[in-house]
């Protein structure tokens, strides 16, 4: 049983959402706060971003404490367990010790393998295809494909998205994220536009700083929920994306890729999806119209009813409730 006395056992999740940092930390840990709410844990966010959280976590979170910094040497608050999402929160940073010291049990959410930034947590999960719980010696883990943070939606393909026009029978999506730090979206529509790139389909662009006239074959949407983005992964002939956890959600769809590093931190899920995945990989401040071209040259463009990829090692969709039960047995457990 977890080892608090309050009534409903608490977990607490620590991490930012800013515009510079993107939504995917925020995303991945929805998926896991849903499942913890399924099991009848009280789920909180605590974090140093103004404002609600994006409307694509869906009410993952039942309550949300703002602080002005991370700052912080002493808290009162007593949790089943804290998960930290945030790179920063690591030790030596005072809020991590903070955790320590009180006893509190810490699980980190990590990217990057670093045990020693991880030391004295009493869990680790990374839910990356190339991580490994060797990774964390002498740390719980949970590592690898079959932890995946995937939205639900993505088992199966939802309802197609409005897009005020008909998908063509045969399109490309580029998604790029909640911010697009590099303008990878723009910079294409810029080639297109000048006639410096000329896709071989249609691009479908997904909530784009920009709108497209009604004249082009190439088309946009607003936000997508989970269900109307699994549609569009699973019809289309390939995807354009930043290598953050989209590309699992892809996966989960079985769609081919091209991904893009727009960050170093995606340095070895590329790695992973070039030697692997057998996927192409092109760097942010090396994007091209010509290595576009090449890149999306590697795929057959086939329909998807024709053949899909199959990936090894694949996803299936069940990572976050594996993710959810780890977290359980740890928040159960007393603590040394």
């Amino acid at each position: 049983m977890p080892t608090t006395t309050h009534f409903q056992p608490k977990i607490r999740f620590c991490l930012d959402h800013s515009a510079g940092i993107g939504w995917g930390h925020g995303v991945r840990c929805s998926t896991i706060a849903h499942e913890l709410t399924s099991a009848g844990f009280h789920v909180e966010l605590m974090t140093t971003t103004p404002g609600a959280p994006p409307a694509i976590w869906g009410a993952a979170f039942e309550a949300i404490h703002h602080i002005p910094s991370w700052n912080i040497t002493q808290t009162s608050t007593v949790c089943d367990a804290w998960v930290l999402d945030q790179y920063d929160l690591r030790k030596g940073h005072s809020f991590y010790e903070t955790l320590l010291r009180n006893n509190q049990k810490v699980i980190v959410v990590d990217d990057l393998p670093d045990p020693c930034a991880v030391e004295g947590a009493c869990g680790v999960i990374n839910p990356n295809p190339y991580a490994k719980p060797s990774d964390y010696p002498g740390i719980p883990s949970a590592c690898g494909p079959s932890f995946a943070l995937i939205r639900p939606a993505f088992k199966t393909p939802g309802a197609p998205p409005q897009t005020g026009r008909s998908l063509p029978p045969g399109f490309i999506v580029m998604i790029m994220g909640g911010s697009d730090p590099k303008h990878i979206a723009e910079r294409c529509w810029s080639w297109i536009q000048r006639g410096e790139w000329a896709p071989p389909l249609p691009i479908v662009f997904v909530n784009p700083p920009f709108i497209i006239p009604d004249s082009s074959n190439h088309l946009t949407t607003g936000p997508l929920d989970a269900p109307a983005l699994s549609h569009l992964f699973s019809h289309a002939r390939c995807i354009i994306s930043a290598a953050g956890s989209t590309l699992g959600e892809i996966v989960c769809c079985r769609s081919p890729f091209l991904a893009i590093r727009v960050a170093s931190n995606q340095d070895l899920a590329c790695a992973f999806a070039e030697t692997v995945w057998k996927m192409p990989v092109i760097d942010a401040d090396k994007l091209t119209p010509q290595s576009l071209s090449i890149g999306l040259s590697r795929m057959d463009l086939v329909p998807p009813v024709v053949g899909k990829p199959i990936f090894h090692p694949a996803i299936d969709g069940d990572g976050p409730a594996r993710a959810a039960g780890f977290i359980i047995r740890l928040a159960s457990q007393v603590l040394r």
